[in-house]
């Protein structure tokens, strides 16, 4: 009996990390981010808290480990129980500050980042010859609203020195965003607040000679660039809310193994006694009111049109 108490009182720890294992994991990131491995210990210090109080409230009598908190003539338990809950107290506040510290860190230093490709000389003009290429090119092919422009790699040879600078850096300055971003040096929604549209034009424009200075130089070259702007378009596409068309780039490739997390999803739930679903909904909940989002209600231009804006 006593071991299944003791599966029953660890039930819910196992829990919260398969639930950041399944929920809060990310791949695409090189090391797991300090804020969320923080914000896993945060939890599980409260729930230590909260069950220390609730053995003393209402199971004084039962052992955990051979250890009792009953008081006797000659021990009293009160004192030792008191300084471990204000231990774990100290360190949930030191924690939750170094996590507060760690997100500003972070974020000021994206911030930094951005005012200083905004404020350089050099980037503003390598932007404006790569934006007088884009022009010039969509004033010689016409194209339709759904066909995308590409540089093609005869026209890259026939450009300047400057405009071949310029997209050569343009280039570079994208892959040192993505490199930050998956190595957790620059904040990853901060960042595609500001460059999702700059990044996904360039990419588009510049895959033909990504490709073609991949097989002159390096084929690794700008593999950071492709995949963050993988993640940031192909695998989450925007779909109109007025005309319900998808608006995306390439070829979805993969996706989501339904029957595996269903699978998996059955499984945590028999060992935990259905415990798992209760804790995932907990977590829904906790995230849904302590993050700010913004709204996925996307409208194309499109639908746009004809709209009064005030």
């Amino acid at each position: 009996m006593s071991f299944i108490t003791t599966y029953f009182l660890i039930i819910p720890y196992i829990t919260i990390i398969a639930y950041f294992f399944a929920y809060k994991r990310d791949n695409f990131f090189l090391k797991i981010r300090s804020s969320v491995q923080l914000l896993l210990i945060l939890i599980l210090l409260g729930m230590a808290f909260t069950n220390i109080l609730v053995w003393k409230a209402f199971f004084e009598e039962y052992t955990f480990l051979n250890f009792d908190i009953q008081n006797t003539e000659t021990q009293f338990k009160t004192t030792a129980l008191v300084t471990a809950l204000a231990a774990i107290a100290a360190v949930f506040g030191w924690i939750f500050t170094s996590r507060v510290q760690i997100i500003n860190t972070v974020r000021s230093h994206s911030v930094q980042v951005l005012m200083n490709s905004r404020n350089s000389t050099v980037y503003i003009d390598k932007v404006d010859k790569a934006t007088v290429i884009r022009r010039k090119l969509i004033l010689e092919r016409k194209p339709k609203p759904d066909e995308k422009v590409q540089l093609t790699v005869g026209e890259f040879k026939d450009l300047g020195d400057a405009e071949k600078s310029a997209v050569t850096y343009l280039l570079n300055f994208l892959e040192f965003v993505a490199i930050g971003i998956r190595h957790n040096n620059l904040d990853e929604d901060l960042i595609r607040g500001s460059f999702k549209s700059i990044l996904k034009s360039n990419y588009i424009l510049f895959q033909k000679i990504i490709e073609h200075l991949r097989e002159l130089d390096n084929p690794k070259i700008y593999n950071q660039l492709e995949m963050l702007h993988k993640r940031w378009d192909e695998e989450n596409h925007s779909k109109c809310a007025e005309c319900k068309e998808w608006y995306k780039v390439g070829v979805v490739e993969g996706g989501f193994n339904t029957a595996k997390i269903v699978f998996t999803y059955i499984l945590l739930n028999f060992f935990t006694c259905f415990l798992w679903s209760i804790i995932s909904w907990i977590m829904q909940v906790i995230e849904w009111l302590t993050i700010h989002k913004e709204s996925d209600k996307f409208i194309c231009i499109d639908c746009l049109k004809g709209k009064d804006f005030e």
